[in-house]
């Protein structure tokens, strides 16, 4: 008999049909063999270079494992997570890397252009397929059906990318809008603190109800601003629900595990992603917007309580200055950030859909 096949021989007739460009496994103490193709050059001495390090540390930490890796000169967008496997993509699909948790180590395989992430991912021999026994086990489509199913998936994707862009695009104007707003909201709230305080000049001074007046005049004024932040905080969830209607629109086309054939889960649907993987990615972006539209709430409410105090004779109108200011900057400064937003993630993940639609 002869000697048992390796796993490595498996890597290396993907590597050599160009199917994979190399292969590496990383073991837990940092060791890496072997190591062919462009990870070659990321071992020095048997131990790997920290850009390589960087990739497998995801596995090996309790952190939130990142969304994007630099590696190469090109930033990979991560476009599918599991506990023990990640793909990752650059823009355009020039460079993909897969990485497998297995008992050995991490195993790290790289591709290009043109090549599914599930063929990239040969795992070692007796590790279980990719997908599960049930996805193995399913049978091919016929051309049929393949194309009957794509051009469904296909038609969802492409518009729930246009409305994805649009929606945010709505998103930000509503929020440009809501910052001038809640500097004017602060402007009033603190005017009408510092009013029992202000100096009149000497013609002024004697009007009787002037300073009443006044503060009157700026609660009316507060209450206004403060409707127009209520209806550009509808224009945000208005914005958020059109996202999230267009990704159900997506996940509509998503197989039904109980009775839908497993291929329709693995196939891709332009060039390289599923349908699972390619919701994933506008999953991601929702929930950004979803989260910004939580901070936003939150920030009116604060914003409704100090026009309340004000309008019951306390909050704006009495207390610390100092406090009230602090926290009114604060809301403003939060307001304008957009913490929960990375805009440039959120470009980017939306360009890999993009560039996945190129030639369809």
């Amino acid at each position: 008999m002869g000697q048992p096949r390796r796993w490595t021989d498996r890597l290396a007739e993907l590597q050599d049909g160009g199917v994979i460009t190399g292969f590496a496994l990383v073991a837990p103490h940092g060791a890496c063999e072997p190591a062919t193709g462009p990870f070659a050059a990321e071992v020095l001495q048997g131990a790997v270079s920290p850009a390589l390090a960087a990739l497998v540390t995801t596995f090996y930490d309790c952190a939130p494992p990142p969304t994007a890796y630099e590696l190469w000169g090109a930033k990979l967008l991560v476009v599918h997570q599991t506990d023990g496997c990640f793909v990752a993509l650059s823009r355009a699909r020039a460079l993909g890397l897969v990485a497998l948790n297995t008992p050995g180590g991490v195993l790290l395989a790289s591709f290009g252009r043109g090549v599914r992430p599930a063929a990239a991912l040969a795992a070692p021999a007796g590790a279980p397929p990719v997908g599960g026994a049930a996805a193995a086990a399913a049978g091919p489509p016929t051309p049929l059906e393949q194309r009957r199913w794509q051009r469904g998936a296909q038609r969802a994707v492409r518009l729930a990318v246009t409305a994805f862009r649009a929606r945010g695009a709505a998103f930000a104007d509503a929020h440009d809008r809501g910052t001038g707003a809640a500097a004017a909201l602060t402007n009033a709230l603190l005017a009408e603190r510092y009013l029992p305080a202000a100096p009149l000049p000497p013609a002024l001074a004697g009007v009787p109800g002037l300073a009443a007046a006044a503060a009157a005049k700026l609660r009316r004024r507060q209450r206004r601003v403060l409707r127009d932040l209520e209806g550009l905080l509808a224009e945000l969830a208005v914005a958020v629900a059109g996202m999230a209607a267009a990704l159900a629109d997506v996940e509509r086309e998503l197989p039904a595990p109980c009775c839908a054939p497993c291929w329709a889960a693995r196939l891709p649907v332009f060039h390289t992603l599923s349908l699972p993987e390619a919701a994933g990615l506008l999953r991601r972006v929702l929930a950004m917007y979803e989260q910004e539209l939580g901070v936003k709430a939150s920030l009116l409410a604060s914003f409704a309580a100090a026009v309340a105090g004000g309008d019951a004779g306390g909050g704006a109108a009495c207390g610390d200055t100092g406090a009230l200011r602090g926290v009114l900057t604060a809301a403003v400064a939060a307001w304008l950030a957009r913490p929960c937003i990375d805009d440039e993630a959120a470009q980017q993940l939306l360009g890999v859909l993009t560039d996945e639609m190129a030639g369809f």
